[in-house]
This record gives structure tokens, sequence and C-alpha cells, in this order.
């Protein structure tokens, strides 16, 4: 902190001058209780009128020279045989720390003696997050707090887990397949597992997933029974294709340039969607060797509706800031209109009292005519209009004529004539021109 961000730091010795070391570790501890590391990491936090940032993420770009400056001088360190409990002496094989805040734990087997089953069965029985006999917390075992991702390795597999719960702990595998099976393929010069500490722990890959990958992901549930909601956390940490196939897309396209097609095979249950919405946010920010944007912007299509609503819903997730990720289905279209008529002119009167300052009394209920938008907005929109049901009825200026789906007037948009329909579109639409009138092209 003092080396990357003196002026903050000044600010905060001014503070606090007492000890300002010891005050600004009790500070993280807080945020890190608070919001969790992944947060911190990302966002970073803020002190009265001092705000730190705990890391510094690589950009899609080199266009700024401090921040290319200041990720060059993230610490990535490493301790062994860590001992993380203040009620016992268990201790941790590998933790894996940036900038002093820990991301990672790994505990390491060997193949000759104990298979990676063992280190699994370490997780959920050894390594607990809540002391069994004094019942209090361990820090850095806590779920998103502290260590976001654990690994259990041996010289042939590795698998991985991100929230520790004892027996009911899940890991999965984070393995490279074996000629299409589960495993990984021999290695003839070093381990199989080499990978991971060859690959995905060096600087930029670690830094890019704790920066673009990892993902809080939060759901709603409903209890059966009680009929209570609850928001379930989960982090999602990118399994070994998920991550060796959106970084194989980019690299070529950014080779490449666009125009390319790709077809990503997965099996079912192996992660379809957080493959697209990372592959879709990384596109969306790519630059090439001379640091130009390549895609102005990424349009994610699906033919299922149950995979289309888990898709909206994983994308939006994963980017929070406003007007990056737009939902488009058929709810936030009646949302808007509903809005629209809200907020047009003429839509409802209100009689006011002939008193001062009196409160207005009950509003007057507005004619159909009051209701009609104006047929200018929907000639404007008519690419939207085709894509909805026929059996939608929305009150219009003027009569709708009918289209048929084997014939196409000269004043019918392209977009309407027959065999041109997307497939959720019915074989009839409606023009909405006037007799007589053309439309400019879409």
């Amino acid at each position: 902190m003092k080396e990357t961000q003196p002026e903050s730091w000044a600010k905060f010795e001014a503070n606090h001058k007492s000890n300002p070391d010891a005050v600004f570790l009790k500070r993280l501890a807080e945020e890190l209780d608070r919001v969790g590391a992944l947060d911190v990491l990302r966002k970073g936090f803020k002190d009265i009128n001092a705000t730190f940032k705990m890391a510094q993420f690589a950009l899609a770009h080199a266009l700024n020279p401090k921040t290319s400056e200041d990720y060059r001088k993230n610490r990535l360190r490493v301790v062994r045989q860590l001992h993380y409990s203040e009620h016992n002496e268990n201790c941790i094989d590998l933790v894996l720390f940036l900038n002093g805040i820990p991301v990672a734990t790994l505990e390491l087997k060997t193949d000759t003696t104990q298979p990676v089953w063992n280190a699994i069965r370490q997780y959920k029985y050894d390594r607990l997050p809540v002391d069994p006999k004094s019942r209090e917390k361990e820090p850095l075992l806590q779920f998103g707090r502290r260590a976001l991702v654990h690994f259990a390795t041996s010289c042939d597999e590795v698998y991985m887990a991100t929230r520790l719960e004892g027996k009911k702990t899940f890991f999965l595998p984070f393995n490279q397949g074996r000629d299409g099976s589960a495993g990984n393929p021999a290695n003839p010069n070093r381990y199989a597992t080499s990978y991971l500490w060859e690959e995905i722990f060096r600087k930029d890959v670690w830094m890019l997933i704790l920066g673009r990958y990892l993902h809080l992901e939060r759901k709603e549930t409903v209890d059966s029974i009680t009929g209570k909601k609850s928001i379930k956390e989960t982090l999602i940490f990118p399994r070994f294709h998920q991550l060796d196939a959106v970084r194989a897309l980019l690299a070529q396209t950014k080779a490449e340039g666009v125009g390319g097609t790709f077809l990503i095979q997965h099996s079912a249950g192996s992660g379809k969607s957080n493959t697209i919405a990372w592959t879709s946010h990384q596109l969306a920010s790519l630059h090439d060797a001379e640091d130009r944007k390549i895609f102005g912007s990424v349009i994610v299509i699906t033919d299922r509706k149950v995979l289309d609503s888990q898709l909206q819903d994983t994308i939006y997730q994963f980017e929070h800031q406003h007007g990056v990720v737009q939902k488009i289905d058929d709810n936030r279209k009646r949302k808007a209109r509903t809005r629209k008529r809200i907020s047009a002119p003429r839509t409802s009167s209100t009689r006011w009292s002939p008193r001062a300052n009196a409160r207005p009394m009950s509003p007057i209920t507005p004619s159909p005519r009051h209701r009609r938008p104006r047929l200018s907005s929907y000639l404007v929109n008519r690419s939207r209009m085709a894509s909805r049901p026929r059996s939608m009825s929305t009150p219009c200026a003027r009569p709708l004529r009918k289209v048929s789906s084997s014939t196409c007037s000269s004043t019918t948009p392209p977009t309407m004539c027959s065999g041109s329909f997307p497939r959720s579109v019915t074989t009839s639409s409606w023009n909405l021109a006037r007799p007589g009138s053309r439309l400019p092209a879409t």
C-alpha cells in the first residue's frame, strides 16, 4: 500500500497517528469478514477519506502505463505448512496469498503412498470451518471470507472445492481429461499434474482467474414446506475445460480477428452457461495487438427457454455496472410499455379541490384514446413488433392490416415477408404502415 498508493496511505496515517500499520490490518480483517476476499480484492475498501485498492488486475489493453506498473507490483506468495488455527495444531500444506490476502489452499499427496482421495478426506474431516471443541470459526476456512478455493492434489489428479462444510463438502475435478475420459494424460518428463503449477499458478493466468473468472452466484430458493425465501450463495471457480475453452477462443480471435466460427463440445452438467458468460464478457473487452477494441457488442442467442433464462441470470450477475449487460425478454418489454404508458402525457388526469394547498382527490379514469401510443414509435421499433406473437393485441392509432404468410406487399417491411421469420415468430404478422406507403428496408 505504501509503494503503490502513497497518497491514500498519507491520509490514513493522518487519521490514525497511533500505530497505523496495526489499524490498517484490523480494518482489512473487518472488511474481509464483512464482504469477503473476492470483493475486497476487486473493489478495495475505504476508511474515512482514504481509499485502498488491494490488488491491481491486468487491463485488456496497455494504454494506461500507471495501471501496468501497479499490476507488476502485485505480490504473490506461497507459505508452506501454515498453522491456521488458534485451537489446534492443524496445518495446511500450501497456502497462496495475493498482497497478503489468502486466496487458495492446497493439500498435497503422493500416489505411491496416498491417493488424492486422502487429501479430499482430510478437507472433509480435519479441515473444518468451525473448531469442533471450542465451536469458534476458523477465519481461513470460512466460505468466501478468506481462501476462495481449496485444491486436493496428487501426482496424477487434482480436485477442487470452494466451500468447506465438513463431510458435505463437494469436490469437482480439475483435470485435463484423458482420451475422452477422466483423469490426466501421462507426462513422460514430469508429473501428470504439473500443469497446475506450470500453467494455472503462473502470475498472469492466476491473476486473470481471480480478476475475471471467479464469480459469486446468488440464487433465490423457496422452502417447499414453509414457503420461506432465502438466498443461496455459490462461489464459481472455472474448471480446467472451461478455462481452456475460453482462453483458446480469445487467443485465436485476438490473433486472427473477427469472422471465425467455432464449436465447443460440452457434456451435460459441464457448465455451458458459465463458459458462454465468461466468453461473452471477455470478448466485449478484447483488444488486438495494437490495443484496438475488436468487438463493439456481443449478442448471445439460444434456442431453449430454460437455457435462455439461465444464461440471462448468469451473464447479468457477472457484470453489475449499469448499461453493460441488457436482458432481452418479453417481461422486460412488457414492463417498459407499462412505464411508458404511466409516464406519457395525457395518460391520466387528476381532479383537484378548489381549496388552496388541498390534497388531490381521486384520479379520473382515462378513456381508451388516452392510452393509444403514437404510431411513429411503432414505426421506429418495427423490428421489435415483428417478434411479437400474433395473440398479442396492442392499441394503435390506426387499424392494423394483416399480412398473409404467402404474400408480401410493397408496403410490408422485409422482416415481415414470408420465409424471413425467426423460429420464435408466428407465420403471420401485422403491417403498421398506411395503405400505399413504403417503409425503408431494414
